[in-house]
């Protein structure tokens, strides 16, 4: 009888005890996870939306450093949170802040560089996009090693006529980019071509010729907003707009399809910028805005992301679209509060809906960062030192010594170069934007140089490719271990 207490009494201990401990550590479902709307949020931060690097940098890392610290502990393989990383990732290089890029390096660790569970599903195969990232920068096969071996499997699988492997228009943000990705990692034209099939079949069934936007999916094709218009939700389209500029960033100009992809990306830029509304921003349902009280900061902040990134480019002409870019960007700054709490995003959902100010989701917060490094990478236009970026990975160096020197040689070598036509009397204006590899020795690497951005005149474009690839660099810091810095440099004829 004495023993059959204690273990009676052990068994009540141990059941307390599992109790206790399944509060302690309760497991949150994706929504909880992902956001929230505080019930008494802190006031608005009104910090500086202004088109200047500091204060662009400030925002970002304001809300960067606040999401970071809320949300560590969720990190899942989500599709909500693979937004998130791919902001983390662009704010890593262009704030730079090596503290993002050892997160996302632990979260890939974390999830032994998986991506989610479902094979198929595009929802779990957006995380890829920051593996293959990390990969680029650390050349580590095990960060892209469960990818290939899905995707091979997937290449396997037969189209399902009756549906699309992609269904629903966000996941041309979701799994496009792994797939472009993956290709350009390996070299294997097959993951290309296979997402290249795979967008148009979505492309064919949602995208509407005539509005040049996408239906959220199939059941939405017939439904309207309460103005009779259709019912075109931003957070898809700005998610697709993402998509493509993260598939053209990654696919060779040379692609037979590459120009279908660009020539949708300009068609929804230009009927996008046409609906802004004049706070900068885009409501829920696009073609109905008095329907909507409030702005939706993650749809929101992938079109400003996705406009400075075609500016950047060279594929929309900075004069047109650049103040629609500096609109959104300040719009959607005066949505941060004191915390660093970015506000007015919606919750997970297929199609508009409603939410408060203070409303605050991870996918949003990516989206952000991703809007501010573009923008800020524009902001930095002025002269050949003023527009460098850095493209790899920086692994906790500060570079800022070396960038120094880089740019006093880099001056020299493109003064000596400079052309008659950009002298008096002439005085010929133009931007030409190289992107190139500087090896650990300081040499550039040959095979690296590419024009992303001409002027139109021929003898600008060749001085300023001659000024780097004809100069001396100084060899990369000794602490820098990783294979090459990566940089990309505009140089400015005449701007002022």
């Amino acid at each position: 009888m004495k023993w059959s207490r204690v273990l009676a009494a052990a068994c009540v201990v141990f059941v307390m005890v599992s109790a206790l401990s399944g509060q302690a550590h309760h497991v949150k479902s994706e929504v909880e996870a992902a956001g929230d709307t505080p019930a008494n949020p802190p006031a608005l931060a009104h910090l500086s939306g202004a088109f200047k690097s500091k204060d662009i940098k400030a925002a970002m890392r304001k809300v960067g450093d606040w999401e970071m610290k809320k949300s560590r502990e969720d990190f899942n393989q989500d599709w909500t949170y693979a937004a998130l990383y791919a902001g983390y990732m662009a704010a890593a290089k262009s704030l730079p802040e090596p503290s993002y890029e050892k997160a996302m390096l632990a979260m890939g660790n974390k999830f032994n560089w998986k991506l989610g569970p479902r094979l198929a599903h595009a929802d779990d195969q957006a995380i890829g996009q920051t593996y293959l990232e990390l990969y680029k920068d650390h050349h580590e096969p095990r960060m892209i090693e469960p990818t290939e071996k899905q995707f091979d499997a997937l290449m396997k699988t037969k189209d399902d006529p009756k549906k699309p492997l992609w269904w629903w228009c966000d996941a041309l943000f979701m799994a496009p980019p792994v797939w472009a990705r993956l290709s350009s990692a390996t070299g294997n034209k097959a993951y290309l071509d296979y997402m290249d099939h795979e967008w148009w079949i979505t492309s064919d069934l949602l995208y509407d010729q005539d509005e040049h936007l996408y239906f959220r999916d199939e059941s939405y094709l017939d439904k309207h907003e309460p103005n009779g218009k259709p019912l075109f939700w931003s957070r898809g389209n700005g998610w697709v707009m993402a998509g493509l500029a993260r598939v053209l960033d990654a696919m060779p100009k040379d692609y037979p399809t590459r120009q279908k992809y660009v020539d949708q990306y300009k068609e929804m830029a230009a009927r996008v910028v046409s609906i802004q509304s004049p706070d900068g921003l885009w409501r829920p349902g696009l073609l109905d805005p008095d329907a909507y009280p409030l702005p939706e900061n993650s749809g929101s902040g992938f079109f400003v992301y996705a406009l400075a990134w075609g500016i950047d480019r060279g594929i929309l002409p900075r004069a047109a679209y650049l103040p629609a870019v500096k609109k959104g960007w300040a719009g959607l700054v005066s949505h941060i509060y004191v915390d660093g709490r970015l506000g007015c995003i919606q919750p997970i959902g297929a199609a508009p809906g409603d939410y408060k100010p203070a409303s605050s989701y991870v996918y949003g917060v990516g989206a952000f960062l991703l809007a501010g490094s573009e923008v800020e990478r524009l902001a930095e236009k002025g002269s050949s030192d003023g527009g460098v970026e850095i493209l790899s990975t920086v692994r906790g160096v500060d570079f800022g010594p070396y960038l120094k020197k880089w740019k006093s040689v880099t001056d020299k070598t493109w003064l000596r170069l400079m052309p008659d036509e950009a002298k008096r009397p002439t005085l010929a204006k133009g931007e030409v934007v190289i992107r190139f590899k500087i090896l650990p020795s300081g040499k550039v690497d040959p095979q690296s140089v590419v024009l992303d951005t001409r002027s139109g005149d021929e003898t600008l474009d060749r001085a300023a490719w001659r000024a780097i690839v004809d100069s001396k660099y100084p060899k990369l810091p000794k602490k820098f271990k990783g294979p090459y810095l990566g940089l990309r440099v505009r140089f400015l004829y005449n701007a002022h």
